[in-house]
């Protein structure tokens, strides 16, 4: 879940998981371990924890991984890369690590998206 779906959820923010959240998005492709993060939000990373999973609903590596995926998402939607150089973009290690967390969170591959959005393009087009 993304900050603006937790404050229309009536859940405000607190600056650490804001922190960390920012941080997260500023280092997508690099695999950030929780103590780093927690001394980026300032707290311990227990508290960091409760906090980011109480705004967000995951912990923190989760709401990573599904941002790696929204972020592949686009990339696919934009055409023209090669999906192994989306993985790396996107930080995941190859194109099967990209996939197995893809179709987790997407529900499909992403062969099977780029298929999909290229014929969402070609019947509007």
């Amino acid at each position: 879940m993304d900050a603006h779906a937790a404050e229309q959820r009536g859940l405000c923010e607190p600056a650490p998981v804001r922190r960390a959240r920012e941080y997260l998005f500023a280092n997508l492709a690099d695999n950030v371990p929780l103590a780093d993060l927690a001394a980026v939000a300032g707290v311990g990373t227990f508290r960091l924890l409760r906090a980011f999973r109480k705004v967000h609903g995951v912990p923190p590596h989760r709401y990573q991984l599904a941002q790696r995926v929204e972020h592949a998402k686009r990339l696919i939607r934009e055409g023209g890369a090669p999906l192994s150089a989306i993985a790396f973009e996107t930080g995941f290690a190859d194109q099967s690590h990209l996939t197995r967390h893809f179709k987790r969170w997407a529900g499909v591959t992403p062969l099977a998206y780029a298929r999909a959005v290229a014929r969402e393009r070609a019947q509007l087009g």
